[in-house]
């Protein structure tokens, strides 16, 4: 037991300076969605994480990235379009910026990163049930803020599964599958 969060909730997204662990997002039973970034330090136990910003939405089942250069991402989501993507600071504590968006609604996918573009893997775009999930992958470029649609496909239709990155691949597991 490293610490205890803030908020009681689910489907939060994960991110991580050197230093830090950070979550974005997420949902409480019976439904209220957050909007809040949230710090803790790895290097020591805490009884409860910090606020440390907003996203400029509620969300959750959202894709979460970090960058080498200290900044978060997070991505679609189940609430509201469920198409944006904010961009916030590790340093400072402050609301996020909508930087770009998908073209449709994206949820309930694995995220992986490099140090360059973040991807959003799987998933679903809109629906609950197999019918609307997706087996595309989806590149986010973090210098342009430009989501690209397709950028290759995985060997099957998965929701709700889970992502993890090295320094050269991407790597997408379990979840729900067809």
């Amino acid at each position: 037991d490293h610490g205890d969060l803030g908020y009681d909730r689910g489907y939060i997204q994960g991110h991580s300076s050197g230093t830090d662990g950070y979550l974005s997002g997420g949902i409480t039973q019976p439904g209220n969605n957050y909007d809040r970034i949230q710090k803790f330090s790895f290097s020591s136990s805490v009884t409860a994480s910090t606020d440390h910003g907003t996203l400029s939405r509620s969300t959750f089942m959202a894709a979460g990235w970090s960058t080498p250069s200290g900044y978060g991402y997070t991505g679609a989501g189940a609430w509201g379009t469920g198409t944006g993507i904010d961009k916030w600071s590790f340093s400072n504590n402050t609301t996020a910026a909508e930087v770009g968006s998908f073209t449709t609604i994206k949820k309930s996918a694995a995220s992986c990163g490099s140090t360059t573009q973040g991807f959003y893997c799987g998933g679903n775009d809109g629906g609950n049930y197999p019918d609307y999930w997706v087996a595309t992958s989806f590149k986010f470029d973090y210098a342009s803020n430009v989501a690209s649609e397709d950028h290759g496909d995985l060997t099957a239709l998965k929701s709700g599964c889970s992502g993890t990155s090295s320094a050269t691949h991407g790597f997408v597991s379990s979840g729900y599958h067809l």
